[in-house]
């Protein structure tokens, strides 16, 4: 994740890494031990930091992390849940969504509870069984949904079928009665990662061993899930993070090939009207590090960072000079 002022934050498994990325390439300027550490959320206005790991995520001020404070503000604790991978926060910052991947469960936090909260620990409003190895999950950006990719086993041989689930906000968080799974779209693949379009019309995931892209309107997702899908485009070995550039015009994939050793990863960079009309879409690849992960864009929307897992680094990319 990045922010104004020029300080990014890399989680790395065993705890984060504070950045600045004013330099190319970015320079490490503290580590944070942390129990365990895998995705990252920023909450509305980038105060908090959120990062998953464990049973639930640590909380972090963000102003302390670029000051050189260390400890987290609070913890959100699932007693019981088993490596919580992704985390994603409502537009209004209210609540935080974490996939528990070996619990095959989405555990739902009152943050905003959280850090009004005298007590340094807060356990989840709820958890919502979503079906084998939920792992990706994305917010509307309107609030009402939120997009869960599930599926993904911890390598090809344990993974089936997955599936996109689709969220009511407002039921999973106790606002409104009724089951919160609102609606549940079956793929022949394991899903790994999940974004939205920047109008949130549409639904992009990363079928991590069917080796695709997919793209969904949102819409027919709860009117007509059956006939959701509106485009597949064929990529790289085991597709994992995923990112919008160029205003929302093209994507840029990380072709991961994580489960091969001497894995031949790369970036790829896809034209979205292309994919949405069913064209050839893929307009170039770039070579990068060892088992690409995950994106951050900038916020002038010029530098893309990404995070290379094998090669234990950060990579940085000019957006004006992709393909």
């Amino acid at each position: 994740a990045v922010v104004a002022g020029a300080f990014g934050f890399v989680s790395y498994g065993s705890g984060l890494a504070v950045m600045n990325t004013a330099k190319s390439p970015p320079k490490t300027v503290q580590r944070i031990p942390l129990a365990s550490a895998q995705g990252e959320a920023l909450t509305p206005g980038n105060k908090y930091l959120l990062v998953s790991g464990g049973t639930g995520a640590a909380v972090f001020k963000v102003s302390d992390l670029i000051r050189g404070n260390p400890h987290p503000l609070k913890l959100l604790n699932s007693p019981g849940g088993r490596y919580a991978v992704e985390v994603a926060v409502t537009p209004d910052g209210r609540f935080a969504f974490i996939t528990l991947q070996h619990s095959n469960q989405v555990a739902v936090f009152d943050l905003s509870r959280a850090l009004a909260s005298q007590a340094y620990e807060s356990a989840p409003v709820r958890k919502v069984d979503v079906g084998p190895n939920p792992i990706g999950i994305a917010a509307a950006p309107h609030g009402s949904y939120l997009y869960v990719a599930t599926g993904l086993g911890d390598n090809c041989k344990n993974s089936g079928k997955g599936s996109l689930v689709v969220l009511d906000a407002a039921k999973a968080e106790g606002k409104a009665p009724g089951p919160p799974i609102k609606e549940k779209v079956d793929t022949e693949s394991g899903l790994a990662r999940v974004i939205t379009s920047r109008d949130g019309k549409d639904v992009w995931a990363t079928a991590g061993c069917g080796n695709t892209l997919q793209a969904y309107s949102a819409a027919q997702l709860i009117h007509d899930p059956k006939n959701a899908q509106i485009a597949q485009v064929d990529v790289g070995q085991a597709p994992l993070g995923l990112v919008m550039v160029d205003q929302g015009r093209r994507i840029v994939l990380a072709d991961s090939d994580r489960y091969h050793a001497g894995a031949q990863s790369d970036l790829a960079l896809i034209d979205v009207s292309k994919a949405r009309a069913h064209k050839p879409a893929i307009l170039g690849t770039i070579k990068s590090g060892k088992v690409p992960r995950q994106f951050a864009l900038t916020p002038d929307g010029k530098t893309l960072l990404v995070t290379n897992t094998n090669s234990e680094n950060v990579e940085a990319l000019n957006v004006r000079e992709l393909p």
